[in-house]
């Protein structure tokens, strides 16, 4: 429902973003980094969202589309620590160990909080490819490099990795 609004919005006050994208093209465009962090594989849904999400659309006096913000709120922090058969924990975990040569990571089955139940992968999706669009699309909405390696990726990786100490 929100991409269909988005589309509708942008079509009746479009206006330029960063490097020539539409601000509505921005905030449809930021939804896998969203899914990457807040989506885990649950009983009946391969991509549930764990999170809320609120977009504040702004426009101008002309009534175009001036500004666009997407906020997230209540995360479902137990899913790191605690899921049952067949779940698993967020994609962005398993997207980390998919590219193993940059990480280190490896298999998500020696990492506590990845094998706390025994599914390790989704059907048909191939973590890996799905890290590279992730990054594509950090690239599209203006994340430079360091700030998706250094702030974000590395982040993520650490927690990985310190739970095996756990």
């Amino acid at each position: 429902m929100l991409i269909v609004l988005m589309r509708y919005l942008a079509f009746m006050g479009g206006r330029s973003g960063t490097e020539g994208r539409t601000i509505e093209q921005q905030v449809l465009e930021s939804n896998p980094i969203l899914q990457a962090f807040g989506n885990a594989k649950m009983v009946k849904n391969n991509n549930s969202s764990r999170f809320g999400k609120f977009v504040e659309i702004q426009f101008d006096k002309q009534g175009k589309i001036s500004r666009a913000v997407v906020r997230t709120y209540l995360l479902e922090r137990s899913r790191v620590c605690q899921m049952s058969d067949p779940e698993m924990n967020y994609h962005c975990f398993y997207m980390l160990c998919a590219v193993t040569p940059r990480f280190k990571l490896g298999d998500p089955r020696k990492f506590h909080y990845l094998n706390l139940t025994n599914c390790y992968e989704v059907a048909n999706i191939d973590d890996g490819r799905v890290y590279l669009e992730t990054r594509n699309v950090m690239d599209v909405i203006g994340i430079n490099q360091d700030e998706q390696v250094t702030n974000m990726m590395k982040w993520v990786g650490l927690k990985t990795k310190n739970s095996t100490l756990l």
